[in-house]
């Protein structure tokens, strides 16, 4: 199994998309919570996880979407959204409360409908 791991990131006016791909652990999840933290500090805090080209979701990985929703929603008074989850990350993300606080929406369109 490949450990290769890497996020693209794209703005727009109402939201910043980062587009996670490969294995999303511990190193991915703290590079995606300072890409978080930084774009927070720049008032950008209607933001995207794209899990589309995401292989693996370990718990590590789990553990950082967490603190990522917090921050967002709790702390920031933003709004989560994810998409690009098959069945399985859907399902870990509800079992840990993730969607309690984010939102899992299948395409973007429905964010720009909702935001």
């Amino acid at each position: 199994m490949s450990l290769d791991f890497s996020i693209n990131s794209e703005t727009t006016d109402v939201f910043v998309v980062f587009k996670l791909k490969g294995y999303f652990g511990a190193e991915g999840g703290a590079q995606l919570i300072s890409l978080v933290e930084e774009q927070l500090c720049k008032s950008k805090n209607t933001i995207v996880i794209d899990f589309s080209n995401c292989t693996v979701l370990c718990s590590p990985g789990v553990g950082c979407i967490i603190d990522i929703s917090v921050k967002v929603v709790q702390e920031s008074s933003g709004k989560l959204y994810i998409t690009g989850v098959d069945q399985l990350k859907e399902k870990v993300l509800t079992l840990t409360g993730v969607t309690n606080l984010a939102k899992i929406v299948k395409k973007l369109d429905e964010i720009i409908i909702n935001t």
